[in-house]
């Protein structure tokens, strides 16, 4: 008599979106959308957020690189900190308001969908 075993792994590996501000981090672990400053964040933490508003949140306000924001994909609403220098919300295709009150931007990267009804 012959046996087989047959031995089947998975490994999962979670998608990591880069976060390489930790004050940006430490919002969002504040938030709770992430638990150690590490330089990442689960993107499925993320990604279905709809509010973002970093103009109210004291720690946020040294915030300078938004690097990470475009897997925010499901922000509608963005307010940005004051020191910000470079935003790419290309990928945000559902953002519906955004405030940047900063003499610091540099460049603003954005999409804009017309819709003929």
């Amino acid at each position: 008599m012959v046996s087989f075993f047959c031995f089947y792994s998975t490994i999962i590996k979670a998608q990591t979106t880069t976060i390489l501000d930790s004050q940006f981090e430490q919002v969002l672990i504040n938030l709770g959308l992430d638990n150690v400053i590490d330089g990442g964040v689960l993107t499925a933490n993320i990604d279905t957020l709809t509010v973002l508003d970093l103009e109210q949140i004291f720690v946020a306000i040294n915030i300078t690189d938004l690097t990470g924001i475009q897997d925010f994909t499901a922000l509608v609403y963005l307010t940005i900190s004051p020191l910000v220098n470079v935003l790419d919300v290309t990928q945000n295709i559902f953002l519906e308001y955004l405030s940047c009150n900063s003499s610091y931007l540099l460049t603003l990267e954005v999409t804009i969908l017309i819709l003929w009804m």
